[in-house]
């Protein structure tokens, strides 16, 4: 197994639980395929392959980002209930 599929997979198990450490991870994957192509090769054209990580990095931030602010709004409102105990009642 080569290092970027190791840091792939590693993205996908972390980001079922954190997702912010999994964006950060899938874009790292990301860098690590396109860059060394485009360093050694010097062909641009190597980067379409690490865009899909990259952009599933960046989705998975946004939603760890976004899932942060709903569950300090609802902290607020409902003086420590999560967002499952206000869906819930």
């Amino acid at each position: 197994m080569t290092l970027v599929a190791f840091i792939f997979l590693l993205g996908y198990f972390i980001s079922w639980k954190n997702e912010g450490i999994g964006g950060i991870l899938m874009i790292l994957a990301g860098l690590f395929v396109s860059l060394p192509l485009i360093i050694i090769q010097g062909n641009a054209g190597s980067v379409m392959f690490g865009i899909p990580l990259t952009a599933s990095g960046l989705l998975y931030i946004l939603y760890w980002f976004d899932k942060r602010k709903l569950n300090r709004k609802s902290q607020a409102k409902g003086k420590g209930k999560s967002i499952s105990d206000e869906i819930i009642t």
